[in-house]
């Protein structure tokens, strides 16, 4: 068979015509890449996502390790309940967030708890100077008949005596600055006929009782109540207090 060109396929040649029906591709020299150039660039563009993915995850794990700390220290700040009185600040705190049912052991919950009650004490203190703290135990009217808690009474004088002996084990009082009482079910705050009353009733409450408390002293703290410190945290006089 004759494959030379054809006079007609010479004349399209010479005249510059070139037939659309086939693929026109233009190379230059130099325009092909070795395979393992196209390999590179593909791991290089796999890394970048990578990292980028990593990053954006890494954030976002950060805040919702931030979201999570905040939502444990509101959650903090709701169990314990503040009660203004005449003359004391009652805090008040759940017994299952301290205890599990029928013990008088504190939960590993219960510490942070505690020192967030603490540091309220601790504020009033400076605030209003010399007080009583007092640490109250309290149940529902269930009765309890254990060899280590024959009654009530026995379990909420020692869920005191933990958090009393908790406080001292930290350093945050010396033994003779807290008094702890046990008052089984005999003090309820609602009624023990449902199960949120009984759960209501079941607590711990510290009490902050102001020294030499006056009627007089009964009014809402105003700026001149404040106990300012100094840059040595030392504290400093409160303003208009006689010296």
């Amino acid at each position: 068979m004759d494959l030379r060109p054809t006079s007609k396929e010479e004349s399209r040649r010479g005249s510059g015509w070139r037939d659309l029906a086939r693929p026109h591709v233009i190379e230059r020299e130099g325009d092909r890449s070795p395979a393992w150039v196209v390999t590179y660039s593909d791991l290089v563009s796999l890394l970048m996502v990578f990292f980028i993915l990593f990053f954006a995850v890494d954030k976002a794990g950060r805040i919702s390790e931030l979201e999570q700390a905040l939502a444990e220290y509101q959650e903090r700040q709701n169990l314990v309940e503040r009660e203004f009185q005449p003359g004391e600040v009652v805090l008040r705190i759940s017994g299952k967030v301290l205890f599990d049912s029928g013990k008088a052991r504190l939960k590993q919950a219960a510490f942070p708890v505690l020192d967030e009650a603490f540091r309220i004490i601790r504020d009033n203190l400076l605030t209003y100077g010399p007080a009583t703290v007092r640490v109250e135990g309290h149940t529902d009217n269930v009765p309890i008949h254990t060899l280590q808690f024959p009654s009530n009474w026995e379990l909420s004088a020692a869920r005191a005596v933990s958090v009393v002996r908790y406080y001292l084990e930290q350093g945050h009082f010396k033994p003779g600055d807290l008094q702890l009482m046990g008052y089984g079910e005999h003090k309820p705050l609602e009624s023990n006929d449902t199960p949120d009353g009984r759960q209501r009733n079941r607590r711990v409450e510290i009490k902050i009782v102001r020294a030499n408390f006056t009627p007089e002293d009964e009014r809402t703290p105003g700026p001149a109540d404040r106990l300012w410190r100094n840059e040595d945290d030392l504290p400093v006089q409160r303003v208009g207090e006689q010296q």
